[in-house]
């Protein structure tokens, strides 16, 4: 009972909101196609006199649609009512400034209108090669659409110049299926059967309400009142008969523990009066005691045992029965008490992944600020080198400046081996003009001068390879630096670009070439 006045209350609640919707659209009709749509258009157009559209975008859909035979309305209605709030844009540019918009007139995401992009243009597409040749109208026939890119999209997306409408069930099936003619993609009936090449499938159409294509809201809000008023008597009486049940289930239990109480003291009543003609029976005749008083005692109290036994097996058979009744509502209860586990267990799952959503959410969190954080890494360090470099040029550009007054810049490409040895022979040199009578002042002189020049020129190399080799490991780290960023940049692209598919209902993925 209690998952039937769920889903009743449930149904009540969708009448109810389909029945306040078609309230509003008799006073204004864009109000069919969402609460929120009047003040859309109404930015739309404000942002478009403002210059952020390239192209106005159109929509919704059902607003410049109408059908031109009412029979076929809810069939219509079933085949591309889900389109209906859809809006054409001409580019991404304009997807985004109107996305903008939608965030800004319907806070829920789930209501946003599905956005169709294409290039705008002047014309109407060409369908009268894809037409089938039939006597039967096509669904593209049967609409008044009073605007180009709107047909167009919806030529694009259901093929409407290929779906037939066909008033008999049984004359579609054989026109179609297995054997479908030439430019025939499906045909749709006025019983709302959906026939295609491969099968037909049926669609139940009381079960479904209608709101765009309504020419007088009155009559389905009236149908909708009905079916709101039906389905509060339907719960209201599920109710009756839920308490009813629990009602009689409880008369019942108290009924079989009453009589089984009645039952133990039965019981107890023949035990003791068993227990007594045992005793009578252990008693010796007395000499005084009259044997015909004896023997009437004894017939009463047989008498009075038949009795008890009678009571007691007609109280066994009203405890069977009382068992029965309460063993069948101990079984309703049960079924009751399963029902309820059922809807419990689904509301853990739907918890479950509540939590789950939450965990991936907060991972995919995490790992945007560890991108935020590696990238902060990267800036400073690259900074950091940049400082380096300029104080290691400023260093070079001073130990240059400091051999240069000391001498004139010599471009050699001796290696250090040839200056020592050279320096060697002029020393060997110094020694033998000292016994030749060389002036050793003048020649102590230009050794001291050329080994001074050659330790600086040393000290210089040295500093130059060292600071080449810290220039190059600060280099290789900025760029296996770069190349991790790079990764984690990629992996975030690939991931919303999925996101963004999977939003639309499509698939794919996103190949990225550093080259």
């Amino acid at each position: 009972f209690r998952e039937d006045i769920e889903q009743s209350e449930a149904q009540i609640r969708k009448y109810s909101d389909h029945m306040k919707t078609q309230q509003e659209a008799k006073k204004n009709r864009v109000r069919v196609f969402g609460s929120f749509m009047p003040e859309l258009l109404k930015k739309i157009n404000d942002a478009y006199a403002q210059g952020r559209f390239k192209q106005k975008p159109r929509g919704p859909f059902g607003l410049h649609i109408k059908v031109k035979d009412p029979k076929w309305a809810t069939v219509i209605e079933l085949a591309i009512g889900g389109s209906m709030t859809n809006f054409v844009v001409n580019d991404t540019h304009d997807r985004s400034v109107l996305q903008e918009l939608f965030r800004s007139s319907c806070p829920n995401q789930r209501d946003w209108p599905n956005l169709v992009a294409m290039k705008f243009r002047d014309d109407y597409y060409d369908v009268s090669s894809q037409k089938p040749q039939s006597n039967h109208p096509t669904l593209y026939d049967m609409l008044d659409i009073q605007d180009n890119m709107i047909s167009n999209a919806l030529v694009e997306s259901f093929k409407m110049e290929q779906c037939l409408l066909i008033e008999s069930s049984e004359e579609a099936r054989k026109l179609i299926v297995g054997h479908a003619p030439r430019n025939v993609f499906q045909a749709w009936t006025l019983a709302g059967d959906d026939v295609r090449d491969r099968g037909a499938y049926s669609n139940d159409l009381s079960k479904k309400s209608f709101r765009y294509f309504q020419n007088d809201p009155s009559a389905a809000i009236e149908e909708l009142n009905i079916k709101v008023r039906n389905l509060r008597e339907q719960t209201a009486l599920q109710r009756q008969n839920r308490t009813a049940v629990e009602r009689e289930v409880g008369v019942v239990r108290g009924q079989y523990n009453t009589e089984r109480n009645k039952q133990q003291a039965i019981k107890r009543q023949l035990a003791a009066v068993r227990t007594s003609i045992i005793e009578l029976d252990n008693v010796e005749d007395a000499p005084l005691l009259d044997a015909t008083a004896m023997e009437a005692e004894v017939q009463d109290y047989t008498q009075q045992l038949h009795n008890l036994e009678e009571k007691l097996a007609e109280h066994a058979q009203k405890e069977r029965q009382y068992k029965e009744e309460y063993e069948e509502a101990g079984r309703v209860h049960a079924e009751s008490i399963q029902r309820d586990s059922s809807i419990t267990n689904k509301l853990e799952e739907l918890k479950m992944k509540l939590h789950e959503g939450q965990r991936n959410s907060t991972k995919r969190h995490d790992v945007l600020e560890f991108v935020k954080r590696k990238k902060k890494t990267a800036m400073d360090e690259k900074k950091k080198c940049e400082r380096e470099k300029k104080e290691k040029d400023v260093e070079i550009n001073g130990a240059q400046g400091m051999a240069q007054q000391r001498c004139e810049r010599v471009a050699s490409a001796r290696p250090a081996k040839d200056l020592e040895q050279q320096i060697r022979n002029m020393e060997i040199r110094i020694q033998q003009g000292t016994r030749s009578n060389v002036n050793v002042e003048d020649v102590s002189r230009r050794y001291h001068e050329a080994k001074t020049k050659y330790e600086e020129i040393k000290e210089t190399v040295s500093k130059m390879k060292s600071f080449s080799k810290r220039l190059e490991k600060t280099l290789n780290d900025r760029q296996e630096r770069y190349f991790k960023f790079r990764k984690e940049i990629c992996i975030r692209l690939k991931y919303f670009f999925v996101m963004n598919l999977s939003q639309r209902g499509y698939t794919g993925k996103l190949d990225v070439d550093h080259e």
